[in-house]
């Protein structure tokens, strides 16, 4: 009785945590998404890199990662190129 009830809590646990984990990925994906500049437009360096850095903490997919991370570093070349 006590192992179907500790078993019971172990789970709920468990599917409270995945939610958690979900939250937290969907909110690192919406920061990166805001910080992700328009098409023809550049990325605000400053914005970008806390908002990239936070989305691979998250385990946002790699594909809006690697999507970030290009554009990031074209508003770094920019950058350096305006000096």
């Amino acid at each position: 009785m006590e192992t179907e009830e500790q078993a019971a809590e172990d789970a709920a646990a468990e599917r409270k945590q995945a939610a958690e984990d979900l939250a937290e990925v969907k909110a690192a994906e919406r920061t990166l998404s805001a910080a992700m500049p328009l098409p023809f437009q550049s990325a605000d360096v400053s914005r970008l890199e806390p908002a990239l850095a936070a989305a691979k903490r998250a385990g946002v997919s790699a594909s809006l990662v690697a999507s970030a991370e290009k554009r990031l570093q074209e508003a770094k070349a920019r950058a350096s190129s305006r000096r």
